[in-house]
């Protein structure tokens, strides 16, 4: 088996406090907007993040659900989150994840 080696580039080093308060900030502003609380934030250096397989896009030849995850051949069936990206990036996508289900959530919560 290969063994994996990870580790931050400088640069990346440099900004990890400011990124770690800003994702931070984010949390406490959702649990703000939503009268609740952070009970805990954990970090790890595991870095994987999957994601596809249910890729978004307006035609169902080419994609499997539109933008809000609803998927084209059966249209009350949604695949919130991490599985409609369409390409994977290159840093913790944790955040967009939870943006796209928040939003597939806001969509079907209108079409109830």
């Amino acid at each position: 088996m290969p063994k994996i080696v990870y580790r931050l580039d400088d640069a990346a080093e440099a900004r990890q406090a400011a990124t770690r308060q800003h994702i931070q900030n984010i949390y406490d502003r959702i649990a703000k907007a939503n009268d609740t609380k952070i009970l805990s934030v954990q970090e790890s250096n595991y870095q994987d993040h999957p994601s596809g397989g249910c890729r978004m896009g307006k035609r169902s030849d080419q994609s499997v659900c539109d933008s809000f995850g609803r998927t084209h051949d059966h249209p009350n069936l949604f695949v919130p989150g991490a599985p409609t990206l369409p390409t994977g990036g290159c840093t913790n996508a944790t955040i967009t994840f939870a943006a796209l289900t928040l939003r597939s959530a806001e969509q079907i919560a209108r079409s109830i």
